[in-house]
């Protein structure tokens, strides 16, 4: 289960947003719209995004579109852009990295293993992709591994 999604210089956001799915400790209507994996780890089965015209609500959609493309998709010409749009509303932006993560759960029986796949890349090339690992035992101490970095 996704816990979150985390992006910057993404679309029409600049600055580190994030699409969680953790639950509160509110108990309203828990059995229905939340899922326990164990310690303190509680997910929303569905989340709604809501805001003002041109907040940003459909670039939320793209950004999780993009994801979704760039992790289904193989070029077939290595000169071939990646089809990412940063920031473009001011000049610094536009030639920095964009960046997004997913932070999801993987639960088999006794156990829920986090796992974080990262992002850094821009229009020519993949600067960063890591993909980490967390333990998540009930004595509280996680343990956290690389499982593939690339630079």
């Amino acid at each position: 289960m996704i816990a979150e999604i985390r992006f910057k210089n993404m679309f029409s956001f600049r600055d580190e947003a994030i699409l969680s799915f953790e639950a509160d400790r509110s108990k309203d209507m828990e059995s229905y719209h939340v899922v326990e994996l164990g310690g303190d780890v509680r997910l929303l089965k569905v989340a709604v995004i809501y805001g003002a015209n041109a907040s940003g609500k459909s670039n939320i959609i793209k950004v999780c579109d993009f994801i979704k493309s760039f992790i289904t998709y193989t070029p077939l010409n290595k000169a071939e852009q990646i089809q990412i749009v940063p920031f473009l509303l001011n000049k610094t932006s536009s030639r920095q990295l964009s960046e997004y993560s997913i932070s999801f759960y993987l639960k088999n029986e006794e156990k829920a293993v986090r796992y974080v796949y990262s992002v850094a890349l821009d229009r020519w090339h993949v600067e960063i992709l890591r993909i980490t690992y967390q333990l998540l035992n009930l004595d509280r101490r996680p343990k956290c591994r690389n499982l593939s970095k690339r630079k």
